[in-house]
């Protein structure tokens, strides 16, 4: 369920990389003015005060231009968009102080109700590779307090005084106290777009991954950079082999009969760039199934090692997405890509697109759970962020920041953890025993 502060924090989501890359209105489908109008019109359906009112109208009269405003004009109405959000969500933080607090019991929750902080990447019997992650969440959060904290009521001024440092930006994102937050994350991954039951079970006998918070916490154990596209005519110099990008259009498939029986058959698809052509080279049946997805005349983005053989530039290992000019969001290519520990049934294409499934229908209520003056202090970014982040960095200074998140987030839920069991053992009272001391002989 959306929050007044949730609608703030996912209108201002897009906005760093929106800066970024020069304000070019291009890192969310349909620009940026039709993004922050979505979210305006989702926030005015809930039940607001006046002044969260005149925030969302604010914020929706700055970018009512956006799509035609020059690059200046834009990056001023993200500066003022920003501002307005960081008051609004720093005065909804401290507004819980100057109300009088109703005395409750607070509400325990367990280690087993909180998916989203188990262990990842447990190693199973399908697969012999490690799968450490520095990640791992064993402990419970314990209890959740009703009373607002004295970190949540400090001063913007005080906040400001020390600006952040570091290239990636501490968000106001406040702490969640609300269970059902996390309840969610317990849902069937059956529900999720791809995945249905029988790759749940698959996913479950595999990994040993049921629930949604689960998949989300299993960590990529190493990235792929394939943000950078070369030209075709510089592809397959280098001596190394490693992996490149390219971008073109497909132009031609060619398919040879086998020369004699039990021989395969070759399949090509040409891509062009306007520097040069490239081969994909495909075998048997793989010949079809890409004819049919990549039909001549399809803009596409392919990644893997090139090698400059028989006259022609080739590639046999290779994965592609097809580029949608309206849809820029790739998973597999043309970005930094995660490397997930695999198996024999599971494949990197099948585990990026469950996780991309997941991030976009929960990725944006990740709740918080250490309050921002901690998080500036400790130089960490949001946990919602972090979680986005670690699967699909939008650069390497986010996957770092990311890693740190997450790492000190796995420190400090094992020490409170430990904290708690000890607490929980000191304070049960023992059976007492009488001893005979008269005792016979």
């Amino acid at each position: 369920m959306h929050t007044f502060n949730t609608i703030l924090t996912t209108i201002r989501r897009p906005f760093q990389q929106e800066t970024r890359k020069g304000c070019r209105d291009d890192v969310v489908v349909n620009g940026l003015g039709d993004y922050v109008r979505l979210w305006v019109k989702k926030g005015e359906e809930l039940p607001l005060t006046p002044d969260e009112q005149e925030v969302l109208r604010n914020l929706a009269a700055l970018f009512e231009n956006y799509a035609h405003s020059s690059p200046a004009e834009r990056q001023r109405a993200i500066q003022d968009a920003t501002q307005q959000i960081d008051a609004a969500l720093s005065l909804e933080s401290r507004a819980p102080a100057l109300a009088p607090t109703v005395a409750k019991k607070p509400n325990s929750v367990s280690a087993e109700n909180l998916p989203l902080f188990r262990a990842a990447n447990r190693q199973t019997q399908s697969t012999a590779k490690d799968r450490h992650s520095p990640y791992a969440h064993e402990e419970a959060l314990g209890a959740v307090r009703e009373s607002p904290s004295p970190y949540e009521t400090e001063k913007t001024a005080d906040i400001y005084a020390n600006p952040q440092e570091d290239s990636v930006p501490i968000s106001y994102l406040p702490v969640s106290t609300d269970i059902d937050e996390l309840a969610v994350f317990g849902n069937s991954l059956q529900y999720l777009k791809g995945i249905g039951p029988r790759r749940a079970a698959m996913l479950q006998e595999e990994l040993d991954i049921r629930t949604v918070g689960e998949l989300l916490e299993y960590y990529p154990r190493d990235y792929i950079d394939r943000s950078k596209t070369v030209d075709i005519y510089n592809v397959g110099r280098t001596m190394d082999g490693e992996p490149e990008t390219i971008h073109g259009r497909v132009v031609n498939h060619t398919a040879n009969s086998p020369a004699a029986k039990g021989k395969t058959r070759v399949g090509k698809v040409s891509i062009y760039d306007d520097t040069g052509v490239a081969v994909l080279v495909n075998f048997g049946r793989r010949i079809g199934y890409i004819k049919s997805i990549l039909p001549i005349g399809t803009e596409v983005v392919v990644s893997g090692k090139f090698s400059r053989r028989y006259n022609e530039i080739q590639a046999t290992d290779y994965e592609f997405e097809v580029f949608d000019a309206d849809n820029e969001t790739l998973i597999h290519t043309k970005r930094i890509v995660p490397k997930y520990a695999l198996t024999a049934k599971l494949t990197a294409k099948m585990m990026r697109s469950w996780m991309r499934a997941a991030l976009d229908a929960y990725g944006d209520n990740i709740p918080e759970i250490l309050p921002r003056p901690i998080r500036k202090r400790q130089g960490l970014i949001d946990r919602q962020t972090a979680i986005n982040e670690i699967h699909f960095p939008t650069s390497e200074e986010y996957r770092l920041a990311a890693q740190k998140r997450l790492a000190f987030d796995e420190f400090f839920l094992l020490s409170l953890g430990m904290e708690l069991k000890k607490n929980h053992k000191t304070s049960q009272q023992g059976i007492p025993f009488r001893i005979d001391v008269g005792g016979t002989s």
